[in-house]
């Protein structure tokens, strides 16, 4: 090899052998009641002064909307009322809303609905493959500028919000959709380095870790430290 090539070509050659590694601690727990118009600065990367919110936040709302194939911004867009839609025609906030106005609107709002409805069995459907745990159903709706996140199973079979859950579960709905979309997409066959994965789970839902490592250790090698 030595007599082939010089030490820069050599290196390159290793270097490209090496994986790649990625490091995940913290994950950003998801809030039941979500502000779109926060939500869409954050993801492009704007401020919002006083309210932003944390790296982890962010990145976990990237991944859900991008799990769920949902567009904030078309949810938001969809949502505004016949003043709006009159306003925004005329460029008048003074301005009526027509029928033809209502009638938009309710076909916008319609629309929103189909979408959040499809999107809540897309995610109740898989992530309740991961999760043995009770059967959670989760259901997306959409109230004006806000986004919400309703958590129902069977033994509480009453909707409350994500956050009155327990921290397990938050815990496990975030770190989740991260691996499944970051683990197969820009992190797609590194090795994964986890820190005290599961750390607030009991032992049973521990189980149902052990097995979403299972399925992700098919294209990702994953090294986890832990005291369980």
């Amino acid at each position: 090899i030595y007599e082939v090539c010089d030490r820069s070509e050599l290196l390159s050659a290793v270097l490209k052998e090496i994986p790649t590694f990625v490091y995940y601690s913290n994950y950003g727990n998801l809030s039941s009641k979500i502000y779109l118009p926060n939500v869409i600065k954050w993801l492009n990367g704007e401020k919002t002064p006083g309210i932003d919110a944390s790296e982890d936040q962010v990145r976990t709302l990237r991944v859900l909307f991008e799990f769920v194939k949902l567009d904030p911004t078309e949810i938001l867009n969809l949502g505004k009322e016949p003043k709006v839609l009159a306003a925004e025609r005329t460029r008048n906030t003074n301005t009526a809303p027509t029928a033809e106005d209502i009638k938009k609107a309710e076909d916008y709002k319609e629309e929103r609905s189909l979408l959040l409805q499809s999107a809540s069995k897309v995610l109740t459907k898989q992530f309740g493959e991961w999760w043995k745990q009770g059967e959670y159903r989760f259901r997306f709706e959409a109230d004006g500028d806000y986004f919400r996140i309703w958590v129902a199973d069977k033994v509480r079979t009453d909707e409350v919000g994500l956050e009155l859950r327990s921290t397990g579960l938050q815990w496990f709905l975030s770190f989740y959709l991260i691996f499944l979309v970051e683990s197969q997409d820009q992190h797609k066959n590194a090795i994964l380095l986890l820190d005290e994965a599961g750390l607030t789970l009991h032992p049973l839902a521990q189980k149902d870790l052990a097995a979403f490592f299972d399925g992700l250790s098919e294209k990702n090698q994953i090294i986890n430290t832990t005291h369980s």
